[in-house]
């Protein structure tokens, strides 16, 4: 540590300080525009988000690949509805448009096709005629083997729900999507809308979920616009100048 306060305090020089201002003010501009990405004009087909479409040309370029799935395995311990399970992924699915989403061209473009509904059904397997050790072992080897399994992005949904019974109250729940729908980031947010709406399948009860203001075709919409507005145009010809 250095013996005086002086010596110990952050020292920028001017060209560095300039550009950590700026770097702030970018950061502002972005955040305000975010707090006002509006609802799209209409609810057709969209364009892709600039992740999406690097996603899009790497599936055309590979073909089908499991590179880019997103597992998500939950231990389930306890007395389980799967009926309600099942209505509540439903009602989760036709919550979020981007869980009812597939990818196609259109005149040469690509874009998201939002289906209307999709009635997604859980695959259950029930392994309690095997061993207690071997259904372990199957559980896990049937689930990996299932993460593998590459998504068709043409296809609607880019998700697919098993279940394993390895007890009475005991049992393997994996959610696989492809991640030009879902990232690790959302994972809290489905986990936690996903009990919810499960409890109130279960019991009967109303689940309390705020509205959404937007859906992430709004936002792949907005990003676009943006991109190719004037603000962006500012900040590519200070980056241009540097």
């Amino acid at each position: 540590m250095m013996g005086d306060e002086e010596s110990g305090s952050l020292k920028l020089s001017a060209a560095r300080k300039a550009l950590l201002e700026k770097l702030l003010e970018e950061e502002k501009l972005l955040r305000s525009a975010r707090a006002a990405i509006p609802r799209r004009a209409t609810h057709g087909p969209a364009r892709l988000s600039f992740a999406q479409e690097r996603l899009w040309f790497l599936y055309l370029l590979e073909g089908g690949s499991a590179t880019y799935n997103v597992s998500m395995p939950i231990r389930l311990q306890g007395a389980l509805d799967v009926a309600a399970l099942q209505r509540a992924l439903n009602r989760l699915m036709q919550r979020h448009e981007i869980l009812r989403t597939r990818f196609s061209m259109l005149d040469g473009e690509p874009r998201q096709i939002i289906e209307p509904q999709i009635d997604l059904i859980i695959e259950v397997e029930d392994l309690r005629s095997l061993p207690p050790d071997e259904r372990e072992r199957q559980a896990t080897q049937r689930a990996q083997a299932e993460s593998r399994r590459p998504f068709d992005l043409t296809c609607a949904p880019l998700l697919r729900a098993r279940l394993w019974r390895l007890d009475e109250q005991d049992f393997l729940f994996l959610l696989s999507l492809h991640h030009n729908i879902f990232d690790e980031w959302s994972q809290e947010v489905l986990y936690r809308e996903l009990a919810t709406l499960y409890a109130a399948e279960r019991d009967g009860g109303k689940a309390e979920l705020p509205e959404l203001p937007i859906q992430y075709a709004d936002f792949a919409e907005w990003q676009i616009a943006w991109m190719e507005g004037e603000a962006a145009q500012k900040q590519l010809q200070y980056w241009k100048e540097k």
